[in-house]
């Protein structure tokens, strides 16, 4: 996931001079990009854009997922529909097999070894 960034305006000193600006990304290269603000009440403004827009890309994103997650559940109902299962059966079924019960367990590698252990 993007790293969310608070886009807190800075003022720092160009050559003797006042400026502001906001965080806004990373470079290729790894170093920071900023967004140039003439003055403190413009970097305001500029970060309440910057931070509508992150929430209005957070709910698309939300609404993506969801929509994925519909159609990959809809896809898995169809196909355990074809031999008669449902969710709930292939949950249980997978939750048994894939994470079965610990208990002791016993290799017998013919008549000379034989090893038991507990887990």
């Amino acid at each position: 996931m993007p790293t969310k960034y608070g886009y807190e305006p800075k003022k720092w000193n160009d050559r003797g001079k006042e400026r502001w600006r906001i965080r806004v990304g990373t470079k290729s290269n790894g170093t920071a990009e900023y967004l140039p603000c003439k003055d403190e009440a413009h970097a305001k403004r500029e970060q309440k854009k910057l931070l509508a827009k992150q929430a209005g890309d957070d709910v698309l994103g939300l609404e993506a997922i969801k929509t994925a997650n519909q159609h990959g559940i809809a896809a898995c109902v169809g196909k355990l529909a074809v031999v008669g299962a449902t969710i709930e059966d292939a949950t249980e079924w997978f939750l048994r097999t894939r994470f079965p019960a610990k208990g002791d367990r016993v290799i017998q590698t013919g008549p000379v070894l034989s090893l038991v252990w507990t887990g």
